[in-house]
């Protein structure tokens, strides 16, 4: 596998800075090497094979302290202490299962494609045991739960060619399967947004049918569109009305979901992409052993050399989860709170929210232990866009320390939340 530049990162703009005040730890998985890799946003520092992974390991994800590893190969799911970089435990889900990819009902419950025996294996964490399985239609892949229910993507392969796309739909209290729904040829990935419409990239056969983008009412689970993409899409990530669409070697498409478009922005790499509520994309490219990190302008940020045939990755944030654990959590609602511009900033940032009608509004900026260091609105506001600046001070009037800091919505008992990063 091909190395290159990158033991050194690319800083654009306020990059340098927001790195040295960042909290976050990216998570690379390298399937040829089997390793793990971690890159610390707080340093630079990259920590190359920090982690042992199995065989053919296919997807890493992180909740709360644990990681969670795919290891197909080893037809097992491997637990990692995220503090230690040890690993604790491996669910063995089946011999012959070939574990695809994985998802979280809960603290407790998760659902893994099987993808050899044409089933999803439901997982207690808590004690490694798989508690029962689900038959689903051809060649499971992705797999997402959504509001009490499972979507199971099925590529559909047949050994000379693939069955028509479909997803299987299992309700998560009984684990029985409710419904089947068509979808584009070779269906693999699936991602949700806040509003619960489904996100699948189907690749195509890789040689005469193009990929597509199918996207998925949950309320009726029926198709609202399919959108033709050029290029052989295995997989993606939706935040902020956009879909990151990542293929392997082709780059990352981006769709724009307001507009019904597909920007021009081509990014480099695949097939890994994770996009954070900052609108940060992480890339990781296959073939330059690298992982790239972009703006929401699609501005290169930083770009690391991870390890041997890089393909998933995670993001673990410790001030985001200290936050959600003291009850600061994002709800969606008849209100819509936007990314603060410019972020990083000095000396005074924007922060824009919506409103779909009038209503008493409190805006308020936290700090990473939860505590409110500024409040911005407290009051009735009138249906509308409104914009208030946030000059890093606080509510005595002192200029705050550089770092992070979040900014809290609360519009009829429900709260919206997003992170920015000040700078001194």
């Amino acid at each position: 596998m091909k190395r290159w530049m990158l033991s050194f990162i690319l800083a654009i703009g306020f990059a340098v800075a927001a790195m040295a005040q960042s909290t976050q730890n990216v998570y690379v998985l390298n399937t040829l090497g089997q390793t793990v890799s971690r890159v610390e946003l707080a340093t630079g520092a990259v920590q190359k094979n920090a982690v042992t992974a199995g065989l053919y390991t296919n997807q890493v994800r992180i909740r709360k302290d644990k990681m969670f590893i795919v290891n197909s190969g080893d037809n097992a799911i491997q637990v990692v202490d995220v503090n230690t970089l040890t690993t604790v435990d491996s669910i063995n889900v089946g011999t012959g299962t070939n574990p695809y990819y994985m998802d979280f009902v809960n603290d407790s419950i998760a659902v893994v494609s099987l993808l050899f025996t044409n089933q999803i294996a439901v997982v207690n964490l808590n004690t490694g045991q798989v508690v029962t399985t689900v038959s689903t239609s051809n060649g499971p892949e992705g797999i997402k739960y959504v509001n009490g229910k499972v979507y199971v993507a099925n590529s559909g392969y047949n050994g000379q060619g693939y069955d028509p796309g479909t997803l299987t739909v299992i309700d998560a209290t009984t684990w029985q399967v409710v419904d089947t729904i068509s979808v584009g040829l070779n269906p693999q990935f699936i991602d949700v947004d806040a509003n619960g419409q489904l996100y699948v990239a189907c690749t195509g056969d890789y040689v005469s049918v193009s990929g597509e983008l199918t996207i998925v009412d949950t309320a009726a689970d029926t198709v609202l569109a399919q959108i033709a993409l050029e290029g052989f899409v295995t997989s993606l990530d939706y935040a902020n009305n956009r879909v990151y669409l990542a293929t392997y070697g082709g780059g990352v498409f981006v769709y724009n979901v307001e507009g019904d478009s597909l920007y021009s922005n081509v990014l480099p790499g695949g097939p890994g992409v994770l996009v954070d509520s900052d609108g940060i994309a992480y890339i990781t490219d296959f073939g330059k052993d690298s992982l790239y990190v972009y703006d929401a302008n699609f501005q290169l940020l930083y770009a690391f050399e991870v390890g041997d045939g890089p393909i998933s990755v995670a993001v673990d944030d410790p001030a985001l989860t200290a936050i959600a654990e003291k009850g600061i959590v994002q709800l969606p609602g008849d209100f819509r709170l936007l990314q603060n511009y410019p972020n990083p900033f000095n000396p005074s940032t924007t922060i824009s929210f919506e409103l779909n009608r009038a209503a008493s509004v409190k805006l308020e900026v936290l700090n990473v232990l939860g505590q409110t260091v500024r409040t911005l609105v407290d009051g009735p506001l009138n249906a509308g866009t409104h914009q208030v600046v946030w000059d890093g001070k606080d509510n005595s009037g002192r200029t705050v320390p550089s770092g992070t800091y979040f900014y809290r919505l609360t519009c009829n008992g429900q709260q919206q939340i997003r992170k920015m990063l000040f700078i001194q």
